[in-house]
């Protein structure tokens, strides 16, 4: 659930708990630091690593939905087993695609959110997002 909308001054942004707000933040941005230069650090090497690791996980779960079988033949339509087969399939690929890949896409994007919030001009924060 993405209701909670932590909107800052000049930047968008939508977190869904604490832990990705010091993910994608470096800290939590419901507390104020005292110094604009604190306030803007991010840990270089864990911001890569992370943003990997989400990419990485983006690719294997994009392979796993189109790598599904089939379930548009004849047999998913008119036969009971072939309808059974379809159903499964078809819940399976809902299941990969909305735990996995919707969830890796929206961590990306709040990576890239986090380096424009840190001076990343922001057509080239839509370049990545696009990309």
């Amino acid at each position: 659930d993405w209701s909670v909308s932590s909107k800052g001054k000049g930047r968008r942004g939508c977190v869904e708990n604490e832990a990705d707000e010091v993910a994608v933040y470096g800290h939590n941005i419901s507390s104020s630091p005292t110094n604009k230069k604190q306030e803007k650090y991010i840990d270089w090497l864990n911001h890569s690593d992370t943003t990997l690791r989400h990419l990485t996980q983006l690719s294997d779960s994009l392979y796993q939905y189109l790598t599904l079988p089939t379930a548009t033949r004849a047999r998913h339509r008119a036969t009971s087993k072939g309808q059974k087969e379809a159903d499964e399939v078809l819940s399976t690929g809902h299941q990969i695609f909305t735990h996995n890949v919707y969830g890796n896409m929206i961590m990306i994007s709040q990576l890239s959110e986090a380096l424009k919030y840190r001076g990343l001009p922001g057509n080239e924060a839509s370049r990545i997002r696009q990309w």
